[in-house]
């Protein structure tokens, strides 16, 4: 075999060389791509997977932040918070609401809360309107009776408001009363006298007791008062007078309206000859009057059979006598426009 075919040691040498340096190549080559998919695996995983993870994990500890906080601040207000701050909270628990993952019973329940302070607020701030209003409209006209009861309203109210508000209301009132008192003092009270009839009814002015009739009141302060006449069985009279400075009234007799019924009284049996007695007296205990014994409602009938047209409603006592002896005594009540039917049966 000649060197031409079997080629020269340097020949072989230089093919070998060759095909190891294409071979490293090629291995270069696919570790170079290797290590770049290991990188670009490295760079999806750390965008794809794990930072979206660790955002979602920092978002939900965010959101349990924000849930622990707001839940904390909103159980500490109370009604007395300024509409600023609640309104603030109810913001903040809007952006909550807004939050992927929150409790939305978490959410409804601070929203509760929070709304219900801003109405009992609310409507507290109404109140102290109305009243701040009554106090700068307070009639110059009105007795130092009125005067006193609006003290005590607005000493009463100071605990219901703020300090800042209880002090509005306090001052605008302590200016309102200054020019009502001036005008109070150049007033002199005056004398009143009411009769009625009947008499010994009870009457009340401005709601409070004066006396029983007949009587004669002084040191009644000027301006409009309402005056209340009240006796049992009658009709309830309500006026209203103006007294002047240093005046006095007579309001003269007030006729009281009586509330009547009727009666039909019928006594049975004994003789067509027997004398029948029949008395009335009003169901209480009679008073004494120069020691005479005075009862009440008292009407003396004879005979049998009796209709009483008009009687004072109320309770009664009828006693009936035979021939000068007492035989019967029964209650019976009369009833306002009815009749009553009282029988006795000897």
């Amino acid at each position: 075999m000649s060197n031409d075919k079997l080629g020269t040691p340097g020949s072989v040498s230089r093919d070998r060389r060759r095909r190891a340096e294409k071979s490293g190549k090629s291995s270069g080559i696919l570790l170079g791509l290797f290590v770049l998919a290991l990188i670009g695996g490295g760079i999806w995983y750390w965008t794809q997977v794990y930072m979206p993870k660790q955002a979602e994990e920092k978002y939900s500890q965010e959101t349990i932040r924000v849930s622990e906080k707001l839940s904390t601040s909103v159980s500490q207000l109370t009604e007395w918070n300024t509409e600023e701050v609640l309104n603030r909270y109810a913001k903040e628990i809007e952006l909550l609401a807004l939050r992927d993952g929150v409790q939305q019973s978490l959410v409804n329940g601070l929203a509760e809360k929070v709304e219900a302070l801003t109405i009992t607020r609310s409507d507290r701030m109404e109140r102290y309107q109305a009243l701040l209003q009554e106090a700068r409209l307070f009639s110059e006209k009105s007795s130092r009776d009125d005067v006193l009861a609006f003290d005590e309203r607005i000493r009463l109210a100071m605990s219901d408001f703020e300090k800042g508000l209880g002090r509005e209301l306090k001052s605008e009132w302590s200016e309102r009363r200054k020019a009502i008192t001036a005008s109070i003092i150049n007033q002199e009270p005056g004398e009143l006298t009411i009769r009625t009839d009947p008499s010994n009814a009870q009457v009340f002015m401005n709601g409070k007791r004066l006396a029983t009739t007949p009587f004669t009141v002084g040191k009644v302060s000027a301006g409009e008062h309402t005056l209340l006449m009240k006796k049992p069985g009658y009709r309830d009279k309500r006026i209203s007078i103006v007294m002047k400075e240093s005046g006095n009234i007579d309001l003269g007799i007030q006729k009281l309206e009586a509330i009547v019924g009727k009666v039909q009284i019928r006594v049975k049996g004994g003789k067509s000859r027997d004398r029948i007695e029949v008395e009335i007296e009003e169901f209480s205990e009679p008073t004494t009057i120069g020691g005479l014994e005075i009862v009440a409602g008292y009407q003396y009938l004879e005979g049998r059979e009796h209709l009483i047209e008009s009687l004072l409603i109320g309770k009664y006592t009828i006693i009936v006598s035979r021939n000068d002896d007492v035989v019967a005594r029964e209650v019976f009540v009369v009833e306002e426009a009815k009749t009553s039917d009282v029988s006795i049966k000897l």
